[in-house]
């Protein structure tokens, strides 16, 4: 999975709009969705920036989803 579907997920079950975040995160609704579509890259920066808006931890871009299927899965016993 790629960085950009994460932002997406995220921003999606956080229930932000995209205009939000990119407004918020100095970036164009253009350019957010180019990355959710994994079409571009974004810079440190800028993933700081959308992390900030959205309110997690740039890592979470990463990790999350496959962290939280081990926990989820953990829980289940």
């Amino acid at each position: 999975m790629h960085v950009g579907k994460r932002i997406k997920e995220i921003r999606q079950e956080s229930g932000v709009m995209a205009k939000h975040v990119a407004r918020k995160a100095g970036i164009s609704l253009w350019y957010l969705s180019m990355i959710e579509n994994g079409k571009r890259v974004p810079s440190l920066e800028k993933l700081e920036a959308i992390a900030d808006v959205l309110g997690v931890d740039v890592a979470r871009f990463f990790l999350a989803h496959e962290v939280s299927e081990m926990l989820n899965k953990g829980q289940a016993r």
